[in-house]
């Protein structure tokens, strides 16, 4: 698993979540996935611990986080005709990949340890002769990171059609 359990809380219609597997899929998919029988939204979590902030529920034993990064394979499908699937072209669907993760697929590693983050600010009210009366401001960031992959066998990739809204 990839993750703890949520237990049930105290708060009026919440839900224990089960400790599960990670899905990543692409932001098309959100109102399909939400019309899956059993499907929790993170905002009836007990404790409100989601993955991030692009987590949207969960059903049974998979926690689902939709990106728009994940993009389809356009008209890569079957044929559409008679059914209520997306297609770009109107021919053949759209295929989306859903990216399932097991515990321990994949790390974040910081390539220089726990002070690989280096952030400046300036802040909006300071004047200089760039912005003479200090109504920008600037925030920017320098790190190092790597994501790894440890054990594929711990990963899978699934295909999906989406319904046409």
């Amino acid at each position: 698993m990839k993750n703890r359990i949520l237990k049930a809380g105290p708060a009026y219609d919440t839900s224990a979540i089960e400790a599960g597997f990670l899905v990543f899929c692409h932001t098309d998919l959100e109102p399909d996935i939400r019309d899956v029988e059993g499907f929790v939204p993170t905002a009836k979590y007990a404790q409100r611990s989601v993955i991030n902030e692009y987590e949207v529920g969960s059903v049974e034993r998979f926690r689902f986080i939709c990106s728009p990064e994940l993009a389809s394979y356009a008209d890569s499908g079957e044929a559409i005709s008679g059914t209520d699937l997306f297609s770009t072209t109107g021919t053949n669907a759209d295929v989306y990949p859903l990216i399932v993760c097991g515990a321990d697929a994949t790390f974040d590693v910081a390539l220089k340890g726990s002070k690989s983050f280096n952030m400046s600010v300036i802040p909006h009210t300071q004047k200089d002769k760039s912005d003479i009366l200090g109504q920008r401001g600037y925030v920017g960031a320098i790190f190092w990171s790597a994501a790894l992959v440890t054990n594929n066998g711990w990963m899978a990739v699934g295909e999906v059609a989406r319904t046409a809204l």
